[in-house]
């Protein structure tokens, strides 16, 4: 007599595939509400700075600008400025460079070498505010980094809460049903539309790390090998101690100033994409070739003189952002295939 083989344990099943939602919901919670937030506090600081685009535009005349050198090797400089600047007839005078305001900025040693007092310089009012008015409008492209929480929240938050719920509706029918209940059909849209939105923020949060770090970097490389050489003087150089996956790194910041467009200009940009990932070595060996006043030769754009640097080669780690590139054909083609065999 062949030996009965033992029977499931339908309850334990059942509380296995409740307890695994319960799990699953959480991670998923956590993906979803956290994305959210990082996405929120991006938009938020995107639209302050946005915001600056529609205040009215005046003539600031410089009181005081300088940088003072941070204590420590992985933080930013401390910039002081102040400068009046008149409106609707009134006088006023305000002590803030950009929307958000703060004392200590990556451009501190660049914007002091521009903004010399006496000097006049362009300013943003606040028209429903006049006495609040900045010397900077900061660039907008940042904002496209809302992908990348956007697309961890509802990509994998979004699978991780959808698993759970099919894994309850699962355990919750009837195991000798032949025929789903009748709710599933009208589930089916809304799995497809939460999938859809799934692998569109997905999508998207990759589109954006490829520009951000392959594509980019390669079209300006392409624009700068036709940038003219200008000779220029080292006003500040410095290596910049970060922090990444638990690993520390260095980056160069050196910051010279020149002539172009009919008038002084000063960068801060050492090369075309900044590097991070530099040892102390090498770092502290590129500072030692600039230190302040030195005469080097850099490369100017002609489209827009402010933007210089002193190195146009290629990063190194630049074909590491085709990393990104070789997971969104492996999810085009993944999509390709399941649409075919459905």
């Amino acid at each position: 007599m062949m030996p009965s083989s033992p029977t499931p344990d339908e309850p334990v099943t059942r509380a296995g595939r409740v307890g695994g939602a319960i799990v699953a919901s959480c991670f998923g919670a956590v993906f979803v509400i956290g994305g959210l937030f990082v996405a929120g506090l991006i938009v938020r600081t995107w639209w302050a700075q946005a915001r600056v685009y529609g205040w009215s535009e005046g003539t600031a005349t410089i009181v005081e600008a300088r940088a003072s050198a941070p204590p420590r090797h992985d933080q930013d400089p401390v910039l002081t400025v102040r400068f009046r600047y008149d409106y609707a007839g009134r006088s006023y005078e305000s002590d803030r460079f950009a929307a958000q305001s703060s004392a200590r900025d990556a451009d501190a040693y660049r914007m002091a070498t521009l903004w010399q007092p006496g000097s006049t310089w362009p300013c943003y009012i606040d028209p429903r505010h006049p006495q609040v008015a900045v010397l900077r409008r900061d660039s907008l492209w940042w904002g496209l980094a809302v992908f990348l929480p956007l697309g961890v929240a509802g990509g994998i938050g979004g699978l991780l809460l959808y698993a759970a719920w099919a894994s309850l509706r699962s355990s919750a029918r009837d195991p000798k049903a032949a025929a789903p209940p009748p709710q599933t059909a009208a589930a089916t849209p809304a799995r497809r539309a939460g999938e859809r939105v799934g692998i569109t923020l997905f999508i998207g949060a990759l589109l954006v790390m490829i520009y951000l770090f392959s594509a980019r970097p390669l079209l300006l490389y392409a624009s700068a090998a036709h940038w003219r050489e200008q000779p220029c003087t080292v006003v500040a150089s410095r290596a910049r101690r970060s922090h990444s996956d638990g690993r520390t790194g260095y980056s160069v910041e050196i910051v010279f100033r020149y002539q172009a467009g009919g008038r002084a200009q000063a960068s801060g940009d050492y090369n075309l994409v900044a590097n991070g990932a530099l040892s102390y070595a090498d770092a502290a060996e590129i500072v030692r070739r600039y230190p302040p006043g030195a005469q080097a030769t850099c490369y100017v754009n002609p489209r827009d003189p402010a933007q210089a640097v002193l190195d146009r080669s290629l990063p190194d780690a630049t074909p590491f952002g085709l990393i990104p590139l070789a997971f969104l054909v492996a999810v085009i083609w993944g999509l390709v295939v399941v649409r075919r065999r459905a």
